[in-house]
């Protein structure tokens, strides 16, 4: 995919990527996003959770929440996707940096109305999170289905930035140099309820977000 105005990276854009496939590979392996918009002059931010396909990404909310009536209104907007992967520490604090993973999607929402589409969006979602919990779990009726706002975003312009690279430090003795890695993983689950922790929660533990 060739980059446009909005979507070109300018600060090293050597780290840039601009094909679809690696988008949907960033975006397979998540599904927490920070989701950017513009509501009457102001600027907002608001992570989500999210699930996608090739072409569209999902949210879900209040259907009196801002988000949401930004999003079905089919205004711009712009969505964040962001994996760190390392603390890159040098001897001068101003050449400190990250190892990341980065995305950058542009796009417009719109209302899903169809319950049975909603319900497969939250399937997908609830694998993503937690696979194998949706055999395990209280499914929406019509009711819950129609009081939550269900959006889609069409992917319409994207930019990747990825540095992993280990960049060589100058020499200095002085000060110890080097990358401290960032691992973001399931951790040990804690129970609100007095029945036994399932199998396939227990099975999380200490395995990557990034599957």
């Amino acid at each position: 995919m060739s980059s446009n105005i909005r979507n070109k990276i300018k600060r090293y854009p050597d780290r840039g990527i601009y094909e679809k496939y690696k988008l949907i590979e960033i975006l397979n392996r998540n599904f927490i996003a920070e989701v950017a918009f513009e509501d009457q002059g102001q600027p907002f931010i608001i992570p989500m959770n999210y699930c996608n396909d090739d072409y569209q990404i999902y949210f879900h909310g209040s259907p009196e929440s801002r988000l949401m009536n930004v999003l079905r209104s089919g205004k711009d907007v712009a969505i964040s996707i962001l994996e760190v992967r390392g603390i890159i520490i040098r001897s001068r604090v101003t050449d400190n940096s990250l190892q990341y993973v980065s995305a950058i999607i542009f796009g417009r929402g719109s209302r899903i109305d169809d319950n049975e589409k909603k319900m497969q969006i939250f399937r997908n979602l609830m694998n993503r999170i937690s696979p194998e919990r949706w055999n395990d779990t209280d499914l929406p009726e019509k009711k819950d289905l129609d009081g939550v706002e269900v959006v889609s975003v069409k992917i319409e312009d994207f930019s990747i930035k990825i540095n992993l690279d280990e960049i060589p430090f100058k020499e200095d003795m002085s000060r110890w140099q080097g990358i401290i890695p960032v691992e973001v993983n399931y951790g040990q689950p804690i129970s609100y309820s007095h029945l036994d922790i399932p199998e396939y929660i227990k099975k999380l533990k200490g395995k990557s977000i990034y599957r």
